[in-house]
């Protein structure tokens, strides 16, 4: 899942009883981060933590509560804050969390990204997101292909210490 808020991206992992290695590498592995649109309503956050399989995440505008709520503006020198939590299933329970910075870049897609989304809001419906999603899959059906879809891909920013 990815929610957005005037201030950040936030990402949302959620395995069933993450182990050791999976807390491990979400929290302190070279993160690589990119984009694959999937329709006029939706893009895939694709995301790889370390030697973890590829994830993906959709994200659709539509399916906001608060349409309105979209990353602020931004200098062209900056990019985004992305915050990532890895949640068990079973508990709720947020297992590791790791945040980085995007390039100005790949900022800059995203928000084209968003703004394709903004436009055809007055179009979007369940049934259109559904078939979007149902077509990603079909176009990208093993992990390993969706990086190949990308329309902007990098390794993700420093590490933040663990303390302050």
């Amino acid at each position: 899942m990815v929610s957005i808020t005037p201030d950040d991206f936030t990402i949302v992992a959620a395995y069933d009883r993450p182990n050791w290695v999976e807390i491990t590498e979400f929290q302190s592995g070279v993160i690589r981060i990119g984009l694959v649109p999937a329709g006029e309503h939706t893009v895939f956050f694709i995301l790889r933590c370390g030697t973890l399989p590829w994830a993906d995440m959709p994200f659709a505008l539509g399916r906001l509560p608060d349409r309105r709520n979209v990353p602020v503006a931004r200098s062209p020198t900056a990019g985004f804050f992305i915050h990532m939590e890895l949640v068990d299933l079973t508990s709720h329970i947020v297992c590791a969390m790791h945040s980085f910075t995007v390039t100005p870049q790949f900022s800059e897609v995203l928000e084209d990204q968003i703004s394709k989304q903004r436009a055809n809001l007055a179009t979007f419906s369940e049934e259109k997101y559904d078939a979007e999603i149902a077509a990603f899959y079909r176009r990208y059906p093993h992990q390993n292909d969706m990086p190949v879809g990308a329309i902007v891909f990098e390794t993700a920013g420093m590490k933040f210490p663990k303390r302050c």
